[in-house]
């Protein structure tokens, strides 16, 4: 028999699909009998063992090995020698590809035996893997695993272990009446409930002998190195001592003083646990090696603390004692190295021996450690008896690092899930050579300034996050089938997409002045009621209070109203008795309302306020203590502040990497929070992005995808916008209870066919309360910038206008002449739409600051244009008065920035305060902004019950510029950015996520998430439903693309949503994401498909012969999205037409491209 293999620690067979990489054993050896199996017998066992747990097959070989061998009578019960290494990575030994780290010793091993090469771990962490080592059972059963941070065994002290009833392969073995012994590590546990209990000790757990460590190598067991468990433990052993500190000090007094009732032995328990903590806080300061780093022989501490420099010779002459002890009788040797943990004790024969570092001499010793074993087992005769079986507990340490020096080991090809991510389209940069396409303003998505690449481009982005070099099916052998299966997912997609209006048409993106939103009379629009208006809401507060205590029995008409909106807001809070703060106003401050303020200023009047004010005050503070659960807002629905940026590079932030830009404020908000570094926009420019972001719905879905060069609405007069049949996240909030409000930028559109229909508005969409602009900022805004809006459209329309223009004339002359019939409805029609060309063409001369750039509250316009000097000021003065007005029931705020869009309004405070100029000054107040609104909300005591999202639409501007000055964002290390399709950089953005007391502090996912999957995470935590109407599809696989295929998807009318919740992710019950597939739109064109890869099957069931697979077999007609022209492409490894417009565009085509 040349040895026998099979996954660690499990009770089932395990797939390959259920590989993980960081759980891989790093290498794995077996060597056993020199005798030979006959062939019926070595195929049933090896059978067995891939049904079995590796350590439940070692047994089955040493007792019931009889039969298969020609003499039996010779042996009848091998020896076990099991070697298990600590942190070593499968990369790190030459018989599974390393070739310059020198292992010989583990090398022959398994030239002379058999090599696993899926070999499991159960768990990536030392304690709970080796407890499915010894138990042959997933960790989760034997109570071994956590639900907390302490995934492993802290101290020595510590009353957790291995249960004392589980039964270790070492105790069966004891019971056949072998010799067992334990050599180095054991971290599975001492003492239950006194210091010499020893109810966890390997003693208990069937093991004869015991020589090692009862815990683990750490950092502070080397005097030399920093210590190790302060960094992390000692802030959670300090908070836990405060907590638990104060409530024993809180129930003494409360016993003390009579308040409570509390017995003392409570008390006396609470304080015990206070001083536990407090002991083990202050231990963590120096006495963490005295009381962890200490060897035993049996039950018996032979060195505290350990002397590190004699420990692997000590630990090897045990071993081969052992050996040599019980040479005549049955063995079983658990051999458990200390090597290769970090701080890597390692001797001077072997310092500076590696290519490595001090890792490198690490594993050398430790393979030699393997040789000296190998001999002493050659040496006394027992090689032919002696089953060897090599591996490690779980995969190298990646993160463990001292300076630049790598001291973890290395994992080889393996990772976590591999991402692909596949180009079908990418633009064509301008100049040649550059990043970005500087001499076009935006990259298109279409047309002669796009590469179609068949096949397309692929990358794995967790070995390759910037996307330099492109794979091939020469340096890739998952090449094809990689292509083959996004194709299939592709095809998946495509099925759930329906026809409807393209809202970014041409003709909804064309300015309408009778959409064109006016504070005047059109078309000359100008107005600023920001300098006396309050609010209407205040207002109407001021009003409610006069009325129903100053003025009784005069009724409202008493009083001067400003607007509907004002009557409408009375009547609002009227319906809401008591249970609204009700904001009295400040006497010494006036009134907006002259009218007004001449009433109030009566004596008799101000006396009467007065007496009423105090009597309000008195009521209102009886109330809130009797009935405060009546105001209070419900615990069990938090809060929500959404902060979106505008244009923010991920590579802009100091969490995500920058070290050059402060902005403290949101790296604190990180630090409390979660981090996501795989957080994906639907689209790289804002308009579809934002409608992607509040409908959880790929912006195509929505018809916020454009099939034109212009990807976004270019003008608040034009009629395209969100529709209003869409759900956001608002709408289902509002009907939930919250109170929601948009403060800041919209850029959804605002009307449909009329100036004051409003389809489109925020109060359409389920927001109560909006403030900001129906627009996006513009260089027009500001009058000192070069138009921006003029450099891309004045050419287009006048384009337009020239065609139409010909058109017309055409056709008048024609008509005059008796050339054609033509009626005199469609001359006019055209004639109409020329005019509109022209108008547009006209008013980007000038007129787009008073068209575009305005501001609004509610649907009155209160600025045309705004002033942008006090913009930053109003945004934020009204997002944190809002807070202030709703901190007694449940909120959503939703704050879109304004900040860091060109042209980068900064208030005369943050310019020339960073080391980037404008664009670093605008980060820099923005970052202040954020943390304004933390402020408040710690002020008001919402901290704890607001879930806080932090994020930008997508990538930075890289063409944005003045001059030689860069005035758009950076993306890190990653390609593109805004308006480029596809690339990384325009749709990567930082996302973090804070919710205190409920979400872990520190935590950084590194899963694929989308800005879609804060729909279904706010709805969800809010208490509501996603729209049912909104189910996802089946994705079983469609066959090709036909004419009843499309009939049934619009009878179907089928609504997907394409986010996720988020909340399993960040709360660490969902490890991994639950998008396998994202796909990324460039308008309606589907450029890039990302493939989150959560296994290895496929790499597995294809790495046999390392050779290419066979061409995929997709279908022969696969026409790329080049909707509605001739230019369209049969690719093989394309995605597949959808549609344009309202109806299906499905050309027909050949596998050679020819129609």
């Amino acid at each position: 028999m040349s040895g026998l293999c099979q996954q660690q620690g499990e009770v089932q067979l395990q797939t390959p699909r259920q590989a993980r990489a960081s759980g891989r054993l790093e290498a794995l050896a077996l060597r056993a009998f020199a005798a030979n199996l006959n062939a019926p017998n070595a195929e049933m066992i090896w059978q067995l063992a891939s049904h079995w747990s590796p350590l439940v097959t070692l047994l089955v070989f040493g007792l019931f090995l009889q039969a298969p061998f020609t003499q039996p009578s010779t042996i009848t019960q091998p020896n076990f020698v099991l070697l298990l290494a600590d942190d070593l990575g499968i990369g790190d030994v030459g018989c599974y590809g390393n070739d310059t780290i020198r292992t010989p010793n583990i090398d022959r091993l398994a030239k002379e035996g058999v090599k696993l090469t899926q070999h499991i771990a159960a768990a990536p962490l030392c304690t709970p893997s080796r407890a499915a080592f010894l138990t042959g059972r997933y960790p989760l059963r034997s109570g071994m695993d956590a639900i907390n941070d302490y995934r492993v065994i802290f101290w020595n002290a510590g009353s957790g272990g291995l249960p004392p009833n589980e039964t270790t392969f070492a105790k069966i073995l004891q019971h056949q009446g072998y010799s067992t012994g334990l050599i180095g590590k054991w971290h599975q546990g001492v003492n239950c409930e006194s210091r010499n209990d020893h109810c966890h000790h390997p003693l208990k757990h069937g093991f004869d002998y015991f020589y090692g460590m009862p815990f683990t190598l750490i950092s502070d067991c080397q005097p030399t190195e920093t210590p190790e468990m302060d960094r992390a433990f000692r802030r959670k052993l300090w908070l836990s001592t405060q907590m638990i500190g104060l409530i024993t000090f809180t129930a003494v007094l409360g016993r003390l003083t009579g308040l409570i009732s509390v017995p003392w032995k409570t008390l006396s328990c609470l304080a015990g646990f206070s001083l536990l903590f407090f002991i083990s806080w202050f231990s963590s300061y120096g006495f963490v090696r005295y009381w962890n780093c200490i060897m035993m022989r049996n039950h018996g501490i032979t060195e505290q603390p350990m002397v590190t420099d004699r420990t692997t010779s000590l630990i090897l002459r045990e071993s081969i004692s052992f050996i040599e002890r019980n040479k005549h009788k049955p063995f079983l040797l658990f051999l458990s190295f200390l090597h290769s943990h970090t701080p890597l004790l390692t001797t001077k024969e072997f310092l500076g021996r590696s290519r490595h570092g001090l890792y490198g001499d690490n594993v050398e010793e430790m393979d030699w450690m393997v040789g000296q074993v190998l001999d002493a087992i050659d040496k006394e005769g027992l090689k032919d008896t002696t089953l060897v079986y090599f591996a490690s507990d779980h995969g190298g340490w990646l993160e463990r690092q001292e300076g630049k020096r790598q001291l973890g080991g290395w994992n080889g090809i393996y990772k976590a899930g591999a991402v692909w991510k596949a180009h079908y389209v990418t633009p064509i940069f301008s100049p040649p050579g550059a990043g970005a396409c500087y001499e076009r303003g935006f990259c298109p998505c279409f047309g002669e300034g796009v590469t179609h690449h068949e096949p397309p481009l692929l990358f794995e982005l967790s070995q390759d996050p910037s996307e330099a070099k492109a794979l091939s099916a020469d340096t890739e052998p998952l090449f094809d089938t990689v292509l083959r299966r996004i194709g299939r997912a592709i095809e998946e997609h495509r099925r759930t997409l329906t026809p409807v209006p393209e809202q970014l048409s041409v003709s909804n993106v064309v300015w309408k002045p009778w959409l064109q939103p006016c504070c005047g009379t059109f078309p000359f629009c100008w107005c600023d009621k920001e300098d006396t208006t309050a609010g209407f809401a205040a207002s109407a507060l001021e009003k409610f209070f006069l009325i129903q205590h100053v003025f009784p029995g005069e009724g409202r008409e008493a009083l001067p109203w400003r607007s509907q909106d004002e009557v409408n807001a009375f009547a609002h809070f009227f319906k809401q008795d008591w249970c609204l703060p009700i904001t009295l106003y400040d006497m010494s401050h006036g009134f907006d309302n002259p009218s007004l303020e001449a009433k109030i200023r009566k004596p008799e009047v101000k006396r009467k306020v007065t007496t009423v004010f105090l009597q309000s005050y008195r009521n209102i503070c009886l109330i809130l203590c009797l009935f405060a659960r009546t105001c209070v807002s419900n615990p069990s629905k938090p809060n929500f502040l959404l902060i979106l940026a505008d244009d923010l590079g991920i590579g802009d932030v100091g969490c995500y990497g920058n070290t050059t830009i402060r902005t403290p404020n949101i790296d604190g908000l990180a630090k409390d929070g979660v981090r996501l570094t795989q957080h994906i926009a639907a689209a790289a420019v804002c308009t579809p992005s934002r409608a992607a972001f509040l409908t959880g719905r790929y912006p195509i879905r929505s018809g916020m995808a454009s099939s034109t060069q212009q990807q976004v609405l270019f003008w608040n007069g034009g009629s395209g916008g969100l529709p209003p049949n869409e759900t956001t996240f608002a709408k289902i909030l509002h009907q939930q209870g919250y109170s929601t409000a948009l403060v800041g930028k919209w850029h959804m559109g605002v009307n449909c066919k009329t100036r004051h229909d409003h389809c489109h508005h925020p109060l359409n969409h389920g927001f109560d309360y909006f403030y900001g602009m129906p627009f996006t900022l513009v260089n027009e805004c500001q009058d000192t910038d070069d138009p921006e809006l003029a450099k891309s459209l004045q050419e287009t329309y006048w384009f337009y206008t020239q065609m139409i223009i010909l058109a017309v004339f055409t056709l008048v002359i024609g008509k005059l002449a008796n050339l054609f019939p033509v009626k005199w409805k469609i001359i006019i029609c055209l004639t109409i739409c020329g005019l509109l060309h022209f108008i547009s063409w006209f008013s980007s001369y000038g007129f787009t600051k008073y068209w575009n750039c305005i501001l609004m509250r509610n649907h009155d316009i209160t600025e045309q244009p705004m002033n942008l000097q006090k913009t930053t000021s109003n945004m934020l003065k009204e997002a944190i008065t809002f807070i202030e007005r709703n901190k007694h029931r449940p909120f959503l705020l939703f704050v879109s920035l304004l900040h860091v869009h060109t042209p980068l309004i900064t208030t005369e405070k943050f310019q020339g305060r960073s080391r980037h100029g404008l664009y670093g000054d605008n980060v820099e107040e923005m970052d202040w902004m954020v943390g304004r609104l933390l402020d408040v909300i710690n002020k008001e005591d919402l901290k704890n019950t607001t879930f806080i999202y932090f994020a930008s639409d997508h990538g930075g501007f890289l063409e944005a510029h003045r001059g030689h000055s860069q005035l758009g964002g950076w993306n890190g290390i990653y390609k593109g950015g805004k308006g480029m399709g596809g690339w990384e950089g325009g749709i990567r953005v930082p996302g973090i996520v804070r919710w205190s007391g409920v979400l872990p502090a520190g935590t950084v996912i590194d899963e694929p998430t989308s800005l879609m999957d804060i729909y279904p995470t706010v709805v969800q935590l809010a208490g509501g439903a996603v729209p049912q109407d909104r189910h996802r599809v089946s994705t079983a696989r469609a066959p090709a693309v036909d004419f009843l295929s499309c009939l049934v998807t619009l009878a179907l009318s089928i609504r997907v949503m394409d986010g996720h919740t988020l909340v399993p992710l960040l709360q660490g019950t969902e490890q991994h994401s639950r998008h396998e597939f994202l796909f990324h739109y460039c308008g309606v064109f589907l450029h890039a498909v990302r493939w989150h890869q959560k296994d290895k099957a496929e790499r597995n069931q294809n790495q046999k012969a390392h050779s290419r697979p066979s061409a995929p077999e997709l279908p022969q007609q696969i026409p790329f999205t080049r909707f509605g022209t001739e230019e369209s492409a049969c690719l093989d490894y394309a995605p597949f037409a959808v549609f344009q417009g309202t109806s299906w565009f499905t050309p027909q085509c050949t596998r050679t491209g020819v129609w």
